[in-house]
């Protein structure tokens, strides 16, 4: 009985050594089984399709990017000239024949207005190529693998510049589920990056990035501003920024920035001023919103509510002395934070999968927001705004510091995209692939095989003590 449950032991043993090995290899994504279904060609997907190895090359002047990978080529961009920040906003288009075309239009104030068309225009294989008309010059630039950004050279003779592509899109609002959350995500929402609207204020309510354009409700004027020109209200008039799923970060980070010059005062509902805002206030109401004497007098708040939770976190210093004040509202993960003039004054945790989806059902605007109850306009500012900024990223304390010192918003929303962000979600990061379970696949392995070896020598003990 003892030899036979020796015996017993070896078989147990290869049989478990023989699954995990089995298992461990089906595990890896990796690995290609060497044999295949009865009457399906090994090279082939089971489905019929094509192996990638014999499709066909796109054709020229034809977007490669697989089906799965992200947007296409078309739609708006923003080229800036990387360590420089000048810019110019950039549309690419297919034409009815399949050939892609693209025109640069407008420009930053530093270069001067810019209009032309590009010419030879060609995205192959993740690879953006055109000409500038009258053999100016040539780009080939290379998209990384965020779908959202280009980077390459554009050359004239032996003088070359370094040009970043970064997708911006004007987009329709999204279904909205049951609960009148955003219940799908367009693939421009998804690949924002960086500096998503920008309000310079600059006598008009003009979005320079093209995103989220503007109306002035009231009778607004415009005064001497932090840089150029203000919008100066006076407590009954405001900016409608109309609805943009751009401004609906849902989990991800975000911030929110302006210049603002105030002596507005009070808590009550006249004193509150709103600074900007997304969403709507009150019962039913989700919204992130920048705003003074919105929890103590003279000082500015940062609000997000999902409709269950309500978080606010303030500034210390007053900002409603009559001297301008550059205020900041960020998500970091799950941290909200407060800069005022640079500095870190506030902070709050968010709890885990706070989501403000559905902020977008109601318009966004600048020295106003929404009362869900009634679809009226309230808590007014009153003073100057300048400057009005909405990153798809959030803000640390040297961007808060860059922004307050004067730095081009561009060049701080590149900054803050490159840096490494808190984590959004509940969740623990993703390790290295198979990273536990390659540990634990191994230790049981181990213990099989000592099994296995165990029962070897139990079997040769009682063989000899025959």
């Amino acid at each position: 009985m003892k030899r036979y449950t020796a015996i017993f032991g070896i078989s147990l043993g290869v049989l478990c050594c023989t699954c995990l090995v089995r298992a461990s290899q089906g595990s890896d994504p990796n690995r290609t089984d060497a044999t295949s279904p009865a009457g399906v060609d090994a090279d082939r997907p089971a489905d019929g399709n094509t192996p990638a190895s014999q499709a066909k090359p796109p054709a020229e002047g034809t977007d490669a990017t697989p089906a799965d990978a992200g947007p296409g080529i078309e739609g708006n961009w923003r080229v800036t000239v990387k360590d420089q920040g000048q810019s110019y906003p950039l549309k690419i288009s297919r034409e009815p024949d399949g050939a892609l075309s693209a025109s640069i239009t407008g420009g930053s104030s530093d270069m001067g207005p810019v209009s032309m068309a590009l010419v030879n225009v060609r995205y192959e294989n993740g690879i953006l190529r055109f000409e500038l008309p009258g053999g100016q010059g040539a780009f080939e630039g290379t998209m990384k693998g965020d779908g959202r950004t280009i980077e390459g050279q554009a050359r004239q003779g032996d003088q070359a510049m370094t040009l970043v592509l970064t997708r911006v899109e004007i987009v329709a609002s999204a279904p909205a589920s049951p609960s009148g959350k955003s219940a799908v995500r367009s693939p421009q929402v998804q690949n924002r990056a960086g500096l998503v609207a920008w309000w310079q204020l600059d006598n008009d309510v003009a979005d320079r990035l093209g995103v989220c354009p503007g109306a002035v409700r009231g009778s607004p004027t415009y005064a001497a501003g932090k840089s150029g020109q203000a919008i100066s209200l006076d407590g009954d008039d405001c900016v409608d920024l109309g609805r943009s799923d751009m401004l609906d970060f849902a989990n991800d980070n975000w911030a929110v920035c302006a210049w603002i010059k105030t002596t507005q005062s009070g808590v009550d509902a006249a004193g509150k001023g709103t600074v900007f805002a997304n969403g709507a206030d009150e019962a039913g109401g989700i919204r992130y919103t920048l705003a003074i004497n919105e929890a103590e007098a003279g000082r500015i708040s940062l609000t997000t509510d999902d409709d269950f939770s309500k978080l606010q976190v303030m500034g210390r210093s007053p900002v409603n002395d009559g001297a301008w004040h550059h205020v900041v509202g960020t998500r970091d993960g799950k941290m909200l934070r407060v800069y005022v003039d640079g500095v870190l004054e506030g902070t709050s945790n968010l709890p885990a999968g706070y989501s403000l989806a559905g902020a977008s059902q109601q318009n966004a605007y600048i020295g106003a927001i929404v009362d869900n109850r009634d679809q009226s306009l309230c808590k007014y500012f009153v003073g100057q705004i300048d400057d009005v900024c909405v990153f798809a990223a959030a803000l640390g304390d040297s961007q808060a510091k860059a922004l307050y010192a004067g730095a081009d918003p561009m060049k701080v929303a590149q900054e803050a995209t490159a840096a490494p962000l808190a984590q959004t979600s509940g969740g623990p990061r993703p390790g290295p692939a198979g990273g536990t379970g390659h540990v634990l696949m191994t230790l049981i392995l181990i213990l099989a095989l000592a099994a296995f070896i165990g029962g070897i020598v139990l079997f040769l003990i009682k063989s000899n003590g025959r």
